[in-house]
């Protein structure tokens, strides 16, 4: 499960639209906002391109796209 919050967070502060994102992965708004809202799931590929467009430091990459959560 992806962390919503802190993508959301890291897109708003590179000034980079939903838009725009959707428009690097070749998908509609509408579709990267399901999948951002964790409604429909994030391909490896989409997050490598989400990672790539927001940089993302490879590091980075699993406190973005892997939301750990302890039952």
């Amino acid at each position: 499960m992806i962390n919503t919050d802190k993508l959301k967070g890291l897109r708003r502060e590179k000034r980079i639209t939903q838009a725009e994102l959707a428009k690097r992965l070749g998908l509609m708004p509408c579709t990267v906002s399901q999948k951002l809202n964790g409604k429909r799931d994030l391909t490896l590929d989409e997050a490598e391109t989400i990672a790539e467009v927001l940089g993302i430091d490879i590091g980075d990459f699993g406190t973005y796209f892997f939301n750990r959560t302890v039952a």
